[in-house]
């Protein structure tokens, strides 16, 4: 189940559930309300096979900012706090962070308190911003600068913009320069931030019912296949494992008994076995003959 509003989404998952690699350009809060969770922060630099399996780590929270590419994994229950990266009063940070079992269980009873939430907006983002000053002011992370009102007006409003240059122009910016700012300021690009908004109300749509396509189109994609790149990119997951809250990795191949079966199916040999002594001993004796020869002409030196 997950709710959305003023830049917040809380995501509250029953069951084991995990991502591939992507970079959500949203600050990301997980914590586990049963086992732990497996994470590992990734450099694009790295072979896709080894993405996200040399540094992974365990922790019962962490907290992911924006723009990073990684990979994270609950084994039982757990709640996700996003935040969009224009709201106030988030902390300063680069990498992902762990948090301590104290913090993760603190969190999660702050957001469980709050969830589901029955009042406005206002109140969802209340939920977020005080889950990250909780965690800004225990784990002891700065503040991070507060982006003008120009940025948040205009990055709040990313996802309903059909035009760029519409939105720069109604915060008296010109595109360049409003792109350039959410750039330094936010961390993320202003096309990212409107794909991720456009696939959070897809979100709301699908929980209602609404079949994918027609949701997809409804809040913008151009296709189907456009939300799922998406959805697979911002998220690490297809809009179906999103809406249902699973993804589990695929369980390893077997290896088909299909060798087995032939050589139990494979002929015998009719020749007796001093027939077969036979053979191998002229097999062997021509082998020896070979390697003669060729140490003999090795050795031969050249006229």
């Amino acid at each position: 189940m997950s709710v959305t509003g003023a830049g917040v989404t809380v995501v509250d998952q029953a069951r084991p559930a995990s991502t591939g690699v992507h970079q959500q350009p949203a600050y990301k809060l997980v914590v586990a309300l049963e086992g732990h969770l497996s994470w590992a922060s990734v450099d694009p630099r790295d072979r896709p096979s080894n993405r996200g399996t040399e540094n992974q780590q365990l922790s019962r929270g962490v907290v992911v900012p924006p723009g990073v590419l990684h990979t994270v994994a609950a084994s039982g229950a757990h709640r996700c706090l996003l935040v969009e990266p224009w709201v106030d009063g988030l902390p300063e940070l680069l990498a992902p962070l762990a948090l301590t079992d104290a913090l993760s269980q603190q969190l999660a009873a702050d957001l469980a308190l709050q969830f589901p939430p029955t009042g406005s907006d206002a109140d969802l983002a209340g939920v977020g911003q005080a889950a990250m000053e909780r965690l800004r002011v225990d784990a002891r992370v700065p503040r991070r600068r507060a982006p003008r009102p120009q940025v948040q007006r205009a990055a709040a409003a990313a996802g309903s913009a059909d035009v760029l240059g519409d939105l720069a122009a109604s915060v008296d910016l010109s595109g360049v320069r409003l792109r350039q700012l959410v750039r330094s300021e936010l961390g993320v690009t202003l096309g990212q931030l409107r794909l991720w908004q456009r696939l959070t109300a897809m979100t709301e749509f699908a929980d209602g019912g609404t079949p994918l396509a027609e949701g997809a189109a409804t809040v913008g994609f151009s296709d189907q296949a456009h939300l799922t790149r998406t959805s697979r990119r911002l998220a690490g997951r297809t809009p179906s494992q999103v809406i249902h809250g699973q993804h589990r990795p695929p369980a390893p191949r077997e290896l088909p008994a299909i060798s087995a079966r032939r050589t139990r199916e494979m002929p015998r040999s009719s020749r007796s076995p001093d027939e077969v002594s036979a053979v191998l001993g002229f097999t062997m004796a021509g082998y020896a003959i070979g390697r003669a020869r060729l140490i003999t002409a090795l050795e031969t030196p050249a006229t």
